[in-house]
């Protein structure tokens, strides 16, 4: 498997890591009545793009190599 190929599940556990520990911190304030935390970053459409970067990166690998 080729590296770009094995970094996309990677990428997609990584981006569902830092969604889930978001959700984790708004449930957590809204049971304590703290106010909710603001997000730092979008994990969805960051993770979408990286995935989409590393699928065409390994479609023109997976493509050079065979010619």
């Amino acid at each position: 498997m080729c590296m770009f190929c094995a970094a996309i599940p990677t990428t997609l556990a990584l981006g569902m890591t830092v969604k889930n520990n978001q959700l984790q911190k708004k449930i957590k304030a809204e049971s304590e009545g703290s106010p909710l935390p603001r997000p730092k970053i979008r994990p969805k459409p960051i993770t979408a793009a990286a995935i989409a970067g590393l699928m065409v990166c390994s479609i023109i690998t997976h493509t050079s190599l065979q010619g």
